[in-house]
């Protein structure tokens, strides 16, 4: 299920999950890392998520979830919805 395949792009290396969804390996590694930290993503409505806590957050963390949010969220969803969970793991 997580990152079956990988393959280079003129973005940069994909990571292929179990029913064909597609991330960018920067932020499947990124997110992996703040979860190896203990935080959690949960999904909001209107295109948002919580990340918790806050204080283990960096402000290059910060950073990074500001300028990717979307792709973010889209991972946070997607996994949470292959995994039937609401954290990234």
């Amino acid at each position: 299920m997580w990152g079956e395949t990988t393959m280079e792009s003129s973005k940069g290396s994909l990571v292929t999950f179990e029913g064909g969804f597609v991330a960018d390996a920067v932020i499947v590694k990124r997110l992996l890392e703040m979860q190896a930290r203990g935080i959690a993503f949960q999904l909001l409505p209107n295109k948002r998520f919580r990340v918790r806590p806050v204080d283990r957050l960096t402000l290059e963390d910060a950073r990074f979830l500001r300028t990717r949010r979307d792709e973010v969220r889209e991972y946070v969803k997607q996994t949470r919805l292959t995994r039937g969970r609401g954290t990234v793991s």
